[in-house]
């Protein structure tokens, strides 16, 4: 399976682009896709009311 960087974040505002990354350890986390989903459940879980919101970002590891 393949592994990648990820964020587990929302959008901080709904008319903006800026992102709301959570924390829990890491900010950045690594894993396969099935390790993204059950971070992300598992964050849902643990947020406050815009659980729901939070989505699984992939990270281009690529620098600039």
């Amino acid at each position: 399976m393949d592994k990648f960087n990820y964020v587990i974040a929302r959008m901080w505002f709904h008319d903006s682009n800026h992102m709301n990354c959570y924390t829990y350890h890491n900010t950045v986390f690594y894993g396969t896709m099935e390790d993204a989903k059950n971070t992300l459940e598992f964050i849902k879980g643990r947020a406050d009311e815009n659980g729901d919101q939070y989505k699984i970002y992939k990270i281009n590891d690529e620098p600039l």
